[in-house]
């Protein structure tokens, strides 16, 4: 009872002494009262001071001094319903606050004001230490991180090792030595590193004869590794150097040419004996065939024959010009076996047999007819021959007979039949064997002459041999006709 007494009394205070300080400004809605407070002399609030909401409600209260806050205040926070706050102003600036009650003197707000500096004081202190254990907290999480890293990196380096290891044992990685010398950079410990000091080792050697593209390069790293890991590649790189110096020394590489260096023809041979399965072994064995063919006499059916031969076994390994020399071969040829056939005898035992051979040289040179033409033309001049000769023997016989009658008859009737008839059949031999001795005589004469053009087109084939094998500086003997291998 003493209570409500009390607030009325207060209300009814309060009251009074808003009606004593004049309204300084209004809400223009409702037209109510929203500060109260009188002014210095300057303008600016000094004493009581009372400031309203919309609805009425005192928010705040206190007094000023020439135009600052000084001693205590009640105002009110209406965020999330908090209620009035107290509060004690010095000169305008919060000396303390509270939420219990009115600060009731200076000492009051003094001691407020000490214990919420302590308050603070231990609110920072307790958040150093929380910002120290968190600190210890994050350094260790920190720790942890950076030993997790390194044993991961660790791991990943074992890993890495294990990796490239593995590729060199199973081929996936190529053998160079400054692989090697970055693996025993990183790797320094690995059980790995004898090896790897072997195999860089075997790599620097193995490069250092590359880069010197000479079989002594080569030869050195197999007297060293055998049967190293580059031991293959040194081979065929080894023969593929010595067939290229072989080639260097082929001087007559053009198409249609014989090999003419002796010591080309040397390193081919060492080529196929060392590398019987090489990659360049039939253009190496064709250069050393036509070595042994070029001696061969162009002259000669045997020479002459085995050029042909070689032309037509290994003509799709020749150039396109081998066609044009096969036919040409093939002309010597027969114009060779022409000039050494027995012709002139065997016409003598039969009438147009030595033209057979005659003829076909003939055809090879002038072409156009078949082989069967220059056949049948002899046999036809042998029919005509024989024929004839035949004819006049069985005429000759004929008159014999009737001579014969006309001698033992003895009728003197028949006497002149018979002997007239003997007589002109006599006449129709001897005329008969004169047509074929002239038929034989002419085919004689028609066979020497051939034998003349046949002489004399080999000696055209001779001097253009000639020729080509002054020029290129090689025996007269050897083949001038020129060819050579397709070299891809």
């Amino acid at each position: 009872m003493r209570k409500v007494l009390l607030l009325i009394t207060l209300i009814g205070s309060l009251t009074a002494q808003a009606q004593e300080l004049p309204c300084k400004a209004k809400y223009p809605e409702t037209e109510r009262c929203k500060e109260r407070y009188r002014e210095d002399a300057d303008g600016r609030p000094h004493g009581k001071y009372i400031q309203y909401n919309s609805n009425g409600q005192v928010i705040q209260i206190g007094n000023f001094v020439h135009g600052k806050k000084e001693g205590n205040w009640k105002e009110y926070v209406e965020f999330m319903g908090l209620g009035y706050q107290y509060l004690w102003y010095i000169n305008g600036r919060i000396l303390a606050t509270s939420w219990d009650g009115p600060i009731t003197s200076l000492s009051h707000a003094q001691r407020l004001r000490k214990e919420k500096e302590a308050k603070e004081a231990e609110e920072e202190r307790l958040k150093g230490l929380e910002k120290e254990k968190q600190a210890r907290i994050e350094q260790q999480r920190n720790r942890e991180t950076a030993a997790e890293k390194i044993r991961q990196e660790a791991e990943s380096k074992k890993s890495r090792e294990k990796q490239i290891i593995s590729d060199w044992e199973n081929g996936n990685r190529l053998w160079r030595s400054y692989d090697f010398i970055s693996f025993l950079e990183e790797f320094p410990n690995s059980y790995y590193a004898k090896e790897a000091k072997s195999k860089r080792d075997e790599s620097l050697i193995w490069e250092k004869a590359l880069s010197s593209r000479s079989s002594e390069g080569i030869d050195e790293y197999l007297k060293k590794y055998p049967k190293g890991y580059f031991s293959s590649q040194a081979n065929e790189y080894k023969s593929k150097w010595l067939f290229e110096r072989a080639r260097a020394l082929d001087e007559n590489l053009n198409c249609m040419s014989l090999p003419t260096n002796e010591k080309a023809i040397q390193l081919y041979k060492e080529y196929l004996r060392e590398y019987p399965n090489g990659q360049h072994v039939a253009e190496a064995k064709n250069r050393v065939l036509l070595w042994d063919i070029s001696s061969k006499s162009i002259t000669s059916v045997s020479g002459i024959k085995a050029r042909l031969a070689y032309y037509k076994a290994n003509k799709e390994n020749l150039c396109n010009g081998v066609d044009y020399e096969i036919a040409k071969l093939e002309s010597m040829h027969a114009l060779a076996v022409a000039k050494a056939d027995p012709s002139i005898l065997k016409n003598l035992i039969i009438p147009g047999w030595g033209n057979v051979s005659a003829n076909k040289a003939n055809n090879k040179i002038e072409g156009g007819l078949d082989d069967g033409y220059y056949f049948h033309a002899p046999v036809v001049a042998t029919i005509a021959i024989v024929g004839t000769i035949g004819t006049g023997v069985y005429f000759n016989k004929e008159a014999n007979k009737n001579y014969d009658i006309y001698l033992d008859s003895d009728d003197p009737t028949n006497w002149d039949w018979h002997y007239n008839k003997a007589k002109s059949q006599r006449n129709t031999a001897y005329i008969l064997y004169g047509v074929g001795a002239t038929l034989w005589t002419l085919d004689m004469v028609n066979i020497m002459s051939k034998k003349a053009g046949i002489r004399k087109q080999l000696n055209v084939y001779k001097n253009e041999q000639r020729k080509i094998t002054t020029n290129l500086g090689i025996d007269d003997k050897s083949l001038g006709l020129k060819f050579v291998l397709n070299i891809n």
